[in-house]
């Protein structure tokens, strides 16, 4: 695949470092490696980093800004804008809510 590093490994969790420029410009294996290694992440961490990206530095450092000044809001702030439903899956969701699977502990059916 085209990450060959992570950004996070740690507690059973690793996060690929994708080097977003391969699928931008690459060779048609070298896209496709990339597109492997994004779903891959998003498939096991639910998450990935990119690098290389054409998104222009000031946008960055805005959208982190402004994610900052969202999570220093209060908790029913927050919670306000979450989703209810899965049918309307987009908003906050607080921490602990959702889980991958190999964290959560086994759910037992009953019959």
């Amino acid at each position: 695949m085209a990450s060959s590093t992570s950004a996070v490994n740690s507690n059973n969790l690793v996060i690929p470092l994708v080097n977003f420029s391969h699928f931008l410009h690459g060779t048609p294996s070298q896209r496709l490696s990339t597109a492997q290694a994004i779903l891959h992440g998003f498939q096991t961490a639910g998450f990935i980093y990119l690098t290389h990206t054409p998104i222009p530095p000031s946008t960055l450092q805005t959208t982190f800004k402004t994610s900052a000044s969202f999570f220093s809001r209060s908790q029913p702030y927050k919670e306000a804008l979450g989703w209810t439903t899965p049918e309307s899956n987009r908003g906050y969701v607080s921490h602990g809510r959702e889980k991958t699977p190999w964290l959560r502990p086994a759910r037992r059916h009953q019959t």
